[in-house]
């Protein structure tokens, strides 16, 4: 076949195939709406984890930070990615810093190459000060 056909519908074939992807698996994210399904998802990466009694879940429900007690020094996240939830168990070490820029609004700077920037945006001031509360106390608990 000439490479003046073949050329062509090489390139029509892919972008045929990308745009077929995009409309039939485009799904909405699943976001968290509630403190169980947040503490379920977190559970389901991590069966041996013991939960505290907070759970913020950000004013869009994309993301969760779940207090945890064992294992001890650790708080569990909760982040949506498309259709995906992604749970981990976050420590004092793999965060480089909290922004507090808005006046709802936290950045967590990672030490994560794949997830390097979180922004966490809560309904209300109250929910930001909890939020900041338990990093102070797992930097606290940390230390001693």
């Amino acid at each position: 076949m000439p490479l003046e056909i073949l050329g062509p519908l090489v390139l029509v074939g892919i972008i045929s195939a990308v745009v077929l992807v995009r409309f039939v698996a485009n799904t909405p994210p699943r976001l968290i709406n509630t403190a169980s399904q947040a503490q379920a998802i977190l559970l389901n990466e991590f069966p041996s984890v013991v939960f505290g009694s907070k759970v913020m879940i950000t004013k869009n429900g994309c993301e969760a930070l779940i207090e945890i007690k064992e294992p001890a020094n650790h708080l569990g996240l909760v982040h949506v990615m498309g259709s995906k939830h992604v749970a981990r168990l976050m420590s004092v070490g793999e965060i480089r810093s909290i922004t507090n820029n808005d006046p709802n609004d936290l950045v967590l700077n990672l030490k994560d190459l794949t997830l390097p920037k979180i922004s966490l945006q809560f309904e209300t001031d109250e929910q930001k000060d909890a939020a900041l509360k338990l990093f102070e106390n797992l930097k606290l608990s940390e230390a001693a």
